[in-house]
């Protein structure tokens, strides 16, 4: 529903698969979505998520559903759709997210917004954590993004709970619409080289990689599944 045609995206997914990566996030929530065809489209997506077992992360709101044609947020819908992780971005309570962490699902937390107050009210609700994680978010216009010590401070807070933390990085390859200044978690990293900023978030910690915009080179993608620990 965005800038990519189906073909463009279903090829990214196969390229990301002949890469062994295997973890995918998409946004209900930008408002430049063109809802016909996200309908159409993501179940054609879904499809091919699920037949390489592909870990596929939405954020998924009480606003949001309606694109999805649900009327709840039912889990057993969702995992039959291919949606494999929810992001909860808004309008869950600490004792509503407990009570989902017990039902063997993946959720995610938004890492840059994430408090140490909610994370210990998650803890009296006595919470599974092992089923959580977190990813930073995108920002599309300049100046937005985090800087590197409020990165660093999030990530040492989600870390005493050993939840894994994710981020993204630009690719200018096809930078995403409407703005089209990249789609980094930190600000330094807007025009940079996707090769230089994943390097710089795994030197930071950072979990998982993701990139934020359109459709990276190949390139790009091979350069991401050969990144480790040792070579930065």
């Amino acid at each position: 529903g965005l800038d990519n045609t189906l073909e463009e995206n279903l090829n990214l997914i196969h390229l990301a698969h002949k890469y062994n990566l295997n973890r995918i996030f998409t946004s209900f929530h930008i408002p430049e979505t063109d809802i016909s065809h996200f309908q159409q489209d993501l179940q054609t997506i879904l499809k091919l998520t699920q037949k390489y077992n592909m870990e596929v992360i939405c954020d998924v709101s009480p606003n949001t559903l309606a694109l999805l044609n649900l009327d709840t947020l039912n889990i057993q819908e969702l995992s039959t759709l291919g949606i494999t992780t929810r992001r909860l971005d808004f309008g869950y309570s600490a004792e509503q997210i407990a009570k989902l962490s017990h039902q063997n699902i993946k959720l995610q937390f938004n890492a840059s917004t994430i408090t140490q107050e909610f994370l210990d009210e998650l803890n009296h609700y006595q919470t599974d954590f092992q089923h959580i994680d977190a990813l930073h978010n995108f920002y599309p216009r300049e100046g937005t993004g985090l800087n590197v010590k409020k990165l660093q401070q999030q990530n040492e807070l989600l870390h005493k709970y050993n939840i894994s933390v994710g981020a993204f990085i630009p690719s200018y390859n096809k930078a995403r619409s409407p703005i089209k200044k990249g789609l980094p978690t930190l600000e330094i990293h807007r025009y940079q080289t996707a090769s230089l900023a994943m390097r710089h978030l795994k030197l930071l910690g950072i979990d998982s990689i993701f990139i934020g915009d359109s459709l990276p080179t190949e390139d790009e993608i091979q350069e991401l599944a050969n990144l480790t620990d040792e070579y930065i």
